[in-house]
């Protein structure tokens, strides 16, 4: 699987989504608190430098909404960025648009005022990584990212060189999806430990969708007693007054000397089937069973337990 398919799998499958979005939700639903180490062994009435440039920043630009939109984003494939728009690529073409591949720390961007803006970059809009050397200072970890700008998540924009940016490792947050393991940046992807759960999940209810729509359009079996019934003449007619049954135009059949017999089987109860793979899903991530199935009469109190467990 690729960026892609974990994109299309977040927008399409109602549990796949949970599975990205809980974490994020959970872990941002009330703002963080800003200590400075500064303030440790002391009072700590008053808030310091540090953390009134905090407040600052986060009241100007929203940056605890935008931090739960790139760990949202993060999940979705194996990484997310947090692009970080300053004052020196603010509205710029040209020259300023090639800003954006400038090592940050070295302009002259020493004010909040400087910060200009945030996005949240999925790994679906990444196009290309280049790495550090073997020896530097930035060995297996981003140097330069080849960015798609494109306000379409899901649309295809590569052969859009006007929709791109190359942009410089000072200028985003690489926000891994989830635990790293043998890479410095890229790790497993949210869905990926329940992507097989997900997938019979999405079978089972398709196939169950499309048992109830044969079901509901079920067939005929015409059994002709050849004693009663002469086909010597061929079975034109018969096949005329089948079609306008079937299309609705006559609801009757005449079956003198006939059998009829509809065809369909019975629609299978798929829950069983959903119930087991929801508890694997909700036993390997953590997130209560109950998340993928919303707070049924009488189950508030103790979905509200699950929920501060999690």
């Amino acid at each position: 699987w690729n960026e892609d398919n974990w994109l299309a799998l977040y927008l399409r499958n109602a549990y796949a989504r949970i599975v990205v979005e809980k974490p994020a939700f959970t872990t941002w639903r009330d703002d963080p608190l800003i200590v400075d180490p500064a303030t440790e062994g002391g009072s700590g009435e008053d808030p310091t430098p540090f953390e009134r440039d905090v407040e600052k920043l986060a009241a100007g630009h929203n940056l605890w909404t935008y931090c739960e939109r790139v760990d949202r984003a993060a999940g979705i494939g194996q990484h997310g960025l947090l692009l970080i728009g300053f004052s020196d690529v603010a509205g710029g073409e040209g020259a300023k648009l090639r800003q954006w591949r400038e090592d940050a720390r070295e302009q002259d961007l020493s004010s909040l005022d400087d910060v200009t803006g945030l996005k949240p970059i999925l790994e679906a809009q990444i196009e290309d990584i280049d790495y550090g050397d073997i020896g530097s200072d930035r060995w297996g970890k981003p140097v330069e990212y080849t960015i798609d700008l494109d306000d379409e998540i899901d649309s295809e924009t590569e052969d859009d060189p006007e929709g791109t940016i190359t942009v410089h490792w000072t200028r985003v947050v690489d926000v891994p999806a989830t635990r790293l393991l043998d890479d410095e940046t890229l790790a497993r992807p949210r869905m990926e430990p329940v992507l097989n759960n997900l997938l019979d999940i999405e079978k089972t209810l398709g196939a169950a969708a499309e048992a109830a729509y044969r079901a509901a359009d079920y067939g005929l079996h015409l059994n002709a007693d050849p004693t009663e019934v002469d086909l010597s003449a061929g079975m034109d007619d018969l096949e005329d007054e089948l079609q306008r049954y079937e299309q609705g135009l006559q609801r009757y059949l005449r079956t003198t000397g006939m059998d009829v017999e509809r065809l369909g089987g019975d629609i299978q109860d798929p829950s069983g089937i959903v119930e087991n793979n929801l508890d694997a899903i909700a036993g390997q991530t953590g997130i209560p069973k109950k998340e993928f199935r919303g707070n049924e009469s009488g189950e508030v109190s103790g979905a509200e337990a699950d929920e501060r467990s999690y």
